[in-house]
């Protein structure tokens, strides 16, 4: 379904930056609007931190929940900060290219992560 050329239940709040001095950005973790985390499905303008301030270009380590394999298709998830799998690439803002790694920072995570391309 569309409203006004915009698929209904994706949300498209707009990025305004790093606004929120009190946020300590978090490698894999995914932020959204004023720079807080990704709390809700279908968030489609998503950043990560990375290379020291906030990008949602190329290729980064992305915490998800559940088992992500090469090829899959990821949209953000209830979970704080963590994205999903979904079969619908329209509603997806990043692709894995590296499935369920480790992260970076941490050597036994809570939640899995993967590495994943922005599809923009």
């Amino acid at each position: 379904m569309e409203n006004n050329g915009k698929v209904l239940g994706v949300d498209f709040t707009p990025w305004t930056g790093n606004l929120n001095y009190e946020v300590h950005p978090v490698v894999g973790l995914l932020y959204y609007g004023n720079a807080q985390l990704t709390d809700r499905h279908y968030i489609q303008e998503v950043y990560v931190w990375g290379d020291g301030d906030f990008v949602n270009i190329g290729e980064h380590f992305m915490y998800v929940v559940g088992r992500a394999k090469v090829g899959d298709y990821l949209t953000t998830s209830p979970v704080r900060g963590a994205a999903i799998v979904i079969d619908n690439k329209d509603l997806a803002f990043a692709q894995v290219t590296q499935g369920m790694v480790y992260c970076p920072d941490d050597a036994q995570p809570v939640v899995g992560g993967c590495y994943a391309t922005f599809l923009k």
